[in-house]
């Protein structure tokens, strides 16, 4: 089992590591979406971003707008600011777990086709639906955790 992060910056770089690998972002862009995720402010002026990266100006605007673009971060202009403030979408979780259903989703269709395709190939057909069993099972379970995350979300705005 590996290890457990000692502190924030271990944890953003494993973090930033996991979004490259897992969710293909740029290094910059997995750093930047790593370093809001574990945000100890509510926001991130682009200021911030620019000194915690050590990176060029056009090259964080580049990155930002990729994760803007891409609905993992969004932005805000403070009234007695110009500037923007970053922060994760509110949603990144969610949307993270969608993602990961529609891939899920895509799996099972592939099965589908290769069960179909392989139906006098008894051995190669009985390990194929064991996966599909396990895809099928990984989608119900996480088409119960969204629903349960969209009660807690629909519950805190009832709040507000």
């Amino acid at each position: 089992m590996s290890s457990k992060p000692k502190n924030k910056e271990s944890i953003i770089r494993k973090l930033s590591t996991h979004f490259e690998e897992v969710h293909s972002l740029p290094p910059l862009a997995a750093k930047i979406y790593a370093l809001l995720v574990m945000a100890d402010q509510p926001t991130y002026t682009f200021d911030e971003i620019l000194e915690y990266t050590c990176a060029s100006k056009s090259s964080v605007s580049e990155q930002l707008n990729c994760l803007i673009d891409k609905g993992k971060v969004e932005f805000e202009t403070k009234t007695d600011s110009r500037k923007r403030h970053f922060k994760t979408n509110l949603n990144y979780l969610t949307d993270t777990l969608k993602d990961y259903k529609n891939q899920i989703e895509k799996e099972i269709d592939v099965i589908n086709e290769v069960i179909n395709y392989k139906t006098n190939q008894n051995l190669d057909r009985e390990l194929t639906h064991i996966l599909k069993e396990h895809f099928t099972n990984t989608h119900k379970n996480i088409s119960e955790t969204l629903q349960k995350m969209s009660q807690i979300e629909n519950k805190q705005n009832d709040e507000k």
